[in-house]
């Protein structure tokens, strides 16, 4: 009976370690990371997607952390930035999203920037102003933008500039600590999954999640690019219509990104890493490893009803989807355990048979 007990117990561990990590690292491949065997992988076409592929993949070989000790010294602050900024109420489809934050970063600090007043999406979020905030460089940037999405990406930088930390997006859904990373480097984000390129590749950087300390040269290139492009891009992307904001914003504020993140990442002896797709975003059926995105925002205002709803219902399946994923493996973990469990006994029972 003791066998039997402990047996079950050790199921109980394992059916629960499931439910709790959604996307277990089954290796440190960066390609397989990136969905080199999956559907996503025909978009990686040209010589310029290689090229990046090999950069990020240099740098995630050399500088990932597989063990990293607590006692360590801790580069990054324990600080989450949430950004929310316009007229429209923060999204009740993203309040659990926050709420995965707080409750995987226990003891961290979580501040929620906002341009006006509106209720916390979570107890014990500290209330930050955006007109409280002391710009380094991109005010008139922030004030000129006509496009929401724009502004939050302009105060993302200059907040992780200013105090470091890690900043995520409202519509990003936590499923383990980050804390490691922030004990490993001085700088992390995460790639997309391979996608039909709007600028000119389809690997580039995301930047939904990301953590850094404070003045890391990065936000410096990227701010320093934003200011020099703004009036040029705004000129030749001047329009009100989605492609003209898309294209305005992609070039103005991500590009900027991207590039300052290839050009000035693992310099001057910071450690610094860009993750393969798969820790931050989930690639077809596997579950995301670390947080996943569900691309939620929108970057119009005139959307219409049927688009929102339509968004919130690909949302929901979404995380339905991950749900299933997670009980279908918790399901095949226990059956696994109890075959094991039963071979074990029947051979118990067979040898004292013989005796």
């Amino acid at each position: 009976m003791k066998r039997v007990f402990l047996f079950f117990s050790f199921l109980a561990v394992l059916v629960s370690c499931e439910k709790e990590r959604p996307g277990v690292k089954q290796s440190d491949d960066f390609k397989a990371l990136m969905g080199e065997n999956k559907s996503v992988w025909q978009h990686v076409e040209t010589a310029e997607d290689y090229r990046n592929l090999e950069i990020f993949k240099a740098l995630y070989e050399k500088n990932l952390a597989r063990e990293v000790s607590k006692e360590s010294t801790l580069k990054i602050p324990k600080v989450i930035h949430f950004i929310w900024v316009g007229p429209n109420p923060f999204p009740k489809e993203s309040v659990d999203n926050v709420r995965s934050w707080i409750e995987h970063h226990p003891g961290w600090t979580y501040k929620f920037w906002t341009d006006r007043k509106r209720p916390l999406p979570q107890k014990g979020m500290e209330f930050h102003l955006v007109s409280d905030f002391e710009f380094s460089a991109l005010k008139e940037c922030f004030e000129d933008s006509d496009n929401y999405a724009e502004k939050s990406d302009l105060l993302r930088y200059e907040i992780l500039l200013k105090e470091g930390g890690l900043y995520v997006d409202h519509d990003v859904e936590c499923f383990n600590s980050f804390d490691s990373f922030h004990h490993a480097y001085d700088f992390y984000c995460g790639l997309e999954t391979p996608h039909t390129p709007i600028l000119s590749s389809s690997i580039s950087v995301c930047n939904n999640v990301i953590g850094a300390r404070k003045g890391h040269p990065v936000f410096q290139e990227a701010i320093q690019k934003i200011t020099q492009c703004w009036e040029e891009i705004g000129t030749a992307y001047p329009g009100k219509d989605k492609d003209s904001i898309v294209y305005r914003v992609a070039q103005r504020t991500f590009a900027t990104f991207d590039d300052a993140v290839r050009e000035h990442t693992g310099k001057k002896g910071n450690r610094d890493i860009v993750f393969p797709a798969a820790y931050f975003n989930r690639i077809e059926q596997d579950p995301a490893l670390y947080a996943h995105h569900y691309y939620a925002s929108t970057w119009f205002e005139d959307e219409t009803k049927f688009e929102r709803n339509v968004r919130r219902r690909l949302i929901s399946i979404s995380k339905k989807n991950n749900q299933i994923l997670l009980f279908n493996g918790a399901i095949l973990t226990a059956n696994l355990a109890l075959c094991v469990g039963l071979v074990v006994m029947y051979r118990s029972k067979k040898r004292k048979g013989e005796k």
